[in-house]
């Protein structure tokens, strides 16, 4: 069977048999011919009407306006765009860079760059260093001297040469302290003629005679240093100490037998002629130059209660405690050892108005050692005791309340008791001092509103006084001890000026003034006399004319013309007398 040559159709014979399938597959391929077929259109046709499907599928990749470029062999630099990664140099900029030193590091014939020793060396040279050597000698005059570092002349060495060694002497056990008058140190034991409490120390003498030297005594074992003088042969100052180190003294020790200006502790078995003899002191002695006159100030450390004593020509007087802060006695203190100026607290005290039982307060005024006040105060009671030490006996205790009342609410309104007895009162409204805590005393007269109160404040133990009269409350005021006086004297001496004031630490009144001396003595009678705020009525007047005027804190006197004999008071050279009260 035959094929065509474009195609490839079958071409049966004449001889060969007819096959349906053959004829089928010519179809097929004749169909898929004239699907690649160019369609004829009017205008439009090729020279020849050859035109691919190939060729038709080329022409669709070119763009449009396509042309048959062919690139240069060589172009300007202008039409490159540069960016970070693609950058043009300069000839000058090669050149430079060319010049560079290479990475090499340098030496002494070539650059490079500075190698790491180079470095180190180079930071460890100061700004400005130079290559400078020290000469082996210099003038002293380029020395800086300071108070540590001094140069001294060949004269000074000379006369240093030629001074007296110190010397060290180990002096006998016990010795004489008197005796030590020559130059030199020394090294004492137990010695006598030393300050107290020394047993041990280096001494140094500066003398300049036999009879006229210096000691100054280096306890051991301690900072304490002392110094004293020798005035003549026979006589020595009493020793100063001149550290303030604190002394601790031996148990046993009496406080009358220090000497020596310093700082003392005390202990309890140390108490020998202490304020006390049951409680720990720190001791402040002040020594006078003349050993018969000395000052003692002792501080409990169980409490903040202080005393204060005085040496006056060898003699020592009793204690008295200047603090007021309640001393709380331990139980079983005996009250007739109570015999200071305070308040106290304590319970299961003997000689207590309980009969050694109860909490008590006790108030103590003291004259001296052997006359004395004590006040109790019962803590579960309105119940008040006293009783008097006289020439050192006591008296039995008197009880001075009636325990009628206790008030313990805070609040209570004080103007409302008005009948007899004791109160206790927190915090009562119209107290002395509001938010204190009271014991009040009320006495009421027995008709009408006629009562007087005394409040004593529990924790100062200030004491005062009002009144009611016919119904209606005086303010309150506060009752003068023997610390809050209620009146001052003083004397002054006339200058002759017009008028002068006389400073009070207080306001006076009312002011009472005498003549001194005796060049009035035939005027002895004569008085001046002023009444100020709470006195009503004029001033006294002598010769028609105010004579005193009460002052804040002052009163003023005046010189007026002798018309009568002392009529001035402030006449020049005259000695007065005043005494002005509050």
């Amino acid at each position: 069977m035959q094929t065509t040559g474009n195609l490839g159709l079958k071409k049966p014979e004449g001889t060969d048999v007819v096959d349906i399938a053959d004829l089928n597959g010519n179809a097929d391929i004749l169909d898929a011919a004239v699907s690649n077929k160019v369609d004829k259109v009017a205008g439009k046709q090729l020279s020849t009407e050859d035109y691919t499907t190939a060729e038709k599928t080329k022409l669709a990749s070119v763009a449009t306006g396509a042309n048959a470029y062919v690139h240069p062999a060589n172009h300007p630099a202008s039409v490159i765009t540069q960016d970070a990664s693609n950058r043009f140099v300069t000839d000058a900029e090669k050149t430079a860079w060319n010049a560079k030193a290479s990475t090499a590091a340098a030496t002494t014939s070539a650059a490079g760059l500075q190698s790491a020793a180079d470095k180190v060396k180079l930071d460890g040279i100061a700004a400005g260093a130079n290559n400078y050597t020290h000469p082996a000698n210099h003038p002293a005059s380029i020395i800086t001297q300071d108070a540590a570092n001094r140069f001294v002349t060949d004269a000074e060495k000379v006369a240093w040469n030629a001074s007296q060694a110190t010397t060290i002497t180990q002096a006998k056990a016990s010795v004489n302290m008197n005796t030590l008058n020559g130059n030199g140190m020394y090294f004492v034991s137990t010695p006598t003629n030393a300050p107290a409490g020394v047993t041990y120390g280096l001494v140094h003498v500066i003398a300049e005679s036999a009879t006229a030297c210096m000691q100054t005594l280096y306890e051991s074992g301690s900072n304490r240093i002392f110094t004293r003088r020798q005035t003549n042969s026979s006589t020595w100052t009493a020793w100063s100490r001149i550290t303030n180190d604190i002394i601790i003294l031996a148990a046993n020790t009496s406080l009358n037998t220090i000497s020596a200006s310093g700082d003392y502790y005390s202990y309890p078995s140390g108490s020998v002629n202490a304020p006390t003899a049951s409680d720990l002191y720190m001791i402040i002695h002040i020594q006078s130059t003349d050993e018969g006159y000395a000052q003692q100030t002792a501080f409990s450390l169980g409490s903040n209660r202080v005393y204060v004593r005085n040496k006056i020509n060898g003699t020592w007087f009793s204690w008295v405690q200047t603090s007021n802060d309640t001393i709380l006695l331990t139980s079983g203190t005996n009250l007739n050892t109570a015999i200071f100026t305070g308040k106290y607290y304590g319970t299961n005290l003997v000689n207590s108005p309980g009969g050694g039982s109860g909490h008590w307060f006790i108030d103590v005024i003291i004259e001296h050692a052997t006359s004395l006040t004590q006040t109790a105060y019962a803590q579960d009671g309105n119940r008040v005791f006293t009783r008097r030490c006289i020439t050192g006996s006591w008296t039995a205790w008197s009880q001075l309340s009636n325990d009628m009342y206790n008030y313990t609410t805070s609040g209570t309104e004080i103007n409302f008791m008005q009948t007899d007895g004791w109160y206790h009162v927190p915090g009562g409204f119209n107290a002395p001092v509001a938010g204190r805590n009271y014991f009040i005393h009320v006495s009421k007269y027995p008709a009408g509103n006629w009562c007087v109160q005394n409040a004593y404040d529990v924790d100062t133990w200030k004491t005062y006084t009002r009144r009611m009269v016919n119904g209606v409350w005086t303010a309150w005021a506060e009752l003068y001890t023997s610390e809050v006086k209620p009146y001052t004297i003083g004397t002054y001496t006339g200058n002759g000026a017009a008028s002068r004031d006389i400073t009070l630490p207080i306001t006076p009144s009312a002011v009472l003034i005498m003549p001194l001396d005796s060049n009035l003595a035939s005027n002895s009678g004569n008085y001046w006399a002023a009444g100020g705020l709470a006195i009503p009525g004029a001033n006294v007047i002598v010769g028609g004319i105010s004579q005193v005027v009460c002052g804040i804190n002052k009163f003023t006197v005046f010189f007026i013309g002798p018309t009568t004999l002392g009529a001035a008071t402030n006449t020049n050279g005259q000695i007065y007398n005043y005494i002005a009260f509050r």
